[in-house]
């Protein structure tokens, strides 16, 4: 059984384009959007899974990319320096990005730009960073798709950057 919705949008509040005749794919960065929501803990059981469910009522393609439910401790007992699991936006970009994140207490702080092959394009940070939330922008990048790796007590986190 499914338990209650916790995310609706439909008609033109869904659309990043407005309306369109022919099929749509997204292919430029402001053509995607980020859309967050808010599960209640008591959801959040293990094996939980998300439905995704779309009613077209003749309306045009929808494209979801890039999932990310963070918040939830690997074991019990696991306590994460880092608060909640960091986010990059806007993303896909033309320009400039930025990285966020929040620590649980002070610690030191790795964040590099990768290439698709794991070569270091850009060391943003290397140094100890106070309890608290940070925030730290990229470097302008030529088009591709980077890794951004931040690592903090020795364990990475990574997501997937696409520059146009």
């Amino acid at each position: 059984t499914w338990l209650a919705t916790s995310y609706s949008k439909a008609g033109a509040a869904l659309s990043t384009v407005g309306i369109l005749t022919s099929a749509y794919t997204p292919n430029y960065p402001l053509e995607w959007r980020q859309e967050i929501v808010t599960v209640n803990s008591v959801k959040l059981k293990p094996n939980v899974r998300f439905k995704f469910q779309n009613i077209s009522d003749r309306g045009n393609n929808t494209y979801i990319d890039d999932i990310n439910i963070t918040g939830i401790s690997n074991s019990v007992g696991d306590i994460d320096e880092l608060q909640t699991d960091f986010s990059l936006f806007p993303n896909p970009t033309s320009g400039v990005s930025t990285v966020n994140f929040s620590l649980s207490k002070s610690n030191h702080a790795l964040l590099e730009v990768k290439d698709i092959l794991g070569r270091i394009v850009s060391i943003v940070i290397d140094k100890n960073l106070d309890a608290g939330i940070h925030e730290f922008k990229l470097p302008v990048l030529t088009p591709g798709i980077y890794l951004v790796d931040l690592v903090i007590n020795n364990k990475h986190y990574v997501r997937k950057l696409v520059v146009s």
